[in-house]
């Protein structure tokens, strides 16, 4: 091999593998021929040509993937995380009304009314987000997904102003502890609003999935106040209920849904609930405390931001390496059972006891002839 010919073939390296396989030695001999017998280095105009056409090849099949990809069932997904995130975010907010109720209406009146809304507004916030959250689940169950993008951007106003309220006068890691719901509020409107071009929840679910993943909503939210009035007695639960009941609302809206769908759906709700879950875990463990300075602030920074990133990301590729399996190993079942058993038995079999009856059944009408 020649110096110019390794250097094409360097050159060649931009345009697929798949790409190379099939025209790579066509294009080494064209680019070959045409090149004078010392020369060492390709022609810029060819380098540049190359690079271009290489690189066009490259984008090609990635808009033809993501445009396959597009369709594939990941309007579906957001459809039914938009709603998980919506009743979980609809619970939370649900969870703080009837503790703030408990307060206004059962305890004593210098007990402080702020620590459940915005002060001066009684239960005014909390209320709003409940409702808008609830509006916004009903919406999508009822199969109304333009109503449900367009209440998603009050429901997610309210969430975020009443955050952005509390925290000036809130501790500086007290306020990086509420900033979970940036990101969660934040997937919930991406999902919504992509899924408003999508299949509707009720198609998605089917009857008894509806009736199930209500079910489970209305449970979680019944979960909720009785675990807050119960905590008011000074009795506490055996296990933490409103992680067990969103457990189950997860499950139950993933295993509603058809097996093409589901792996996604759990793809989209990993970056929603990444920052409260692992901020919880590291706050059980003893790894960071509410209260701190120096690195502790840095860690729960990294914690409630950066770690539904990292946790959407290594998701999405551990579906893509778990598709790509599957489908390789339909490929290979595939092409075993039509190659072998199929075409080798069952068709080529059939036809040959197909000839061999045609055949006495001449034999018998010559002789009846």
């Amino acid at each position: 091999m020649s110096v110019l010919e390794n250097r094409y073939r360097l050159l060649l390296r931009v345009y697929p593998a798949g790409h190379r396989a099939d025209y790579e030695e066509e294009m080494i001999g064209v680019l070959m021929a045409g090149s004078a017998p010392e020369r060492r280095v390709p022609p810029p105009a060819e380098v540049a040509d190359l690079l271009r056409s290489g690189l066009a090849v490259r984008l090609g099949r990635l808009g033809r993937a993501w445009r396959t990809e597009r369709g594939s069932g990941w309007r579906d997904a957001a459809a039914v995380a938009g709603l998980v995130i919506a009743a979980m975010l609809a619970a939370v907010a649900g969870r703080r009304l009837v503790a703030g109720l408990r307060v206004l209406l059962f305890s004593s009146p210098d007990q402080p009314m702020a620590m459940f809304g915005i002060r001066g507004l009684l239960l005014l916030d909390v209320s709003l987000r409940f409702a808008f959250w609830a509006l916004v689940c009903a919406a999508a169950l009822f199969g109304l997904r333009r109503t449900a993008a367009w209440l998603v951007w009050p429901a997610a106003l309210v969430e975020l102003g009443a955050v952005i309220w509390w925290l000036p006068g809130t501790p500086v890691q007290s306020s990086i502890r509420l900033s979970w719901s940036l990101v969660t509020v934040g997937v919930a409107i991406a999902c919504l609003v992509v899924a408003r071009r999508g299949r509707p929840v009720p198609v998605l679910f089917g009857r008894r999935g509806l009736v199930l993943f209500s079910a489970v909503a209305g449970g979680l939210l019944v979960a909720e106040a009785l675990a807050e009035l119960d905590f008011a007695t000074g009795r506490a639960w055996p296990v933490r209920i409103f992680e067990l009941a969103l457990f189950l609302l997860v499950a139950t809206a993933v295993l509603t849904v058809a097996p093409g769908v589901r792996g996604r759906v759990a793809v989209l709700l990993v970056p929603a609930f990444a920052g409260p879950i692992t901020w919880e875990l590291a706050l059980s463990s003893g790894l960071l405390t509410i209260v701190g300075s120096g690195d502790d602030l840095f860690a729960q920074i990294f914690l409630v931001l950066a770690v539904p990133l990292i946790a959407f990301a290594a998701a999405l590729i551990v579906f893509q390496v778990w598709r790509r399996t599957l489908t390789n190993g339909h490929a290979t079942n595939g092409h075993t059972t039509n190659g072998h058993t199929t075409n080798g038995h069952a068709t080529n079999g059939h036809a040959t006891n197909g000839h061999a009856t045609n055949g006495a059944e001449r034999f018998e009408v010559g002789e009846q002839g």
